[in-house]
């Protein structure tokens, strides 16, 4: 999706185009955080997260991937017996 060029009004507002708040499924009165980047001099806008656990599910799934998870707990319960 293109970006979209906006005027900053002088109460230092800006209008999320239609096109953009309609792909992100952006409603009235919802909120969103702004953040910059300093690096590359640029500010971002990003729906705010309405429920983190199902934002944060998966997180990591690559880590257990190519690993048998029952052997894997299994050999940690055992470090734990051995190092008491």
């Amino acid at each position: 999706m293109q970006g979209a060029t906006v005027k900053i009004s002088s109460k230092y507002q800006v209008v999320i185009p239609r096109e953009i708040r309609m792909h992100l499924n952006l409603k009235p009165k919802e909120e969103v955080c702004v953040g910059i980047d300093e690096k590359q001099k640029t500010i971002t806008i990003k729906p705010k997260v309405k429920n983190w656990a199902k934002y944060m599910r998966g997180l990591g799934r690559e880590a257990w991937e190519n690993m048998d998870v029952d052997q894997y707990i299994k050999k940690e319960r055992e470090s734990w017996i051995r190092n008491k």
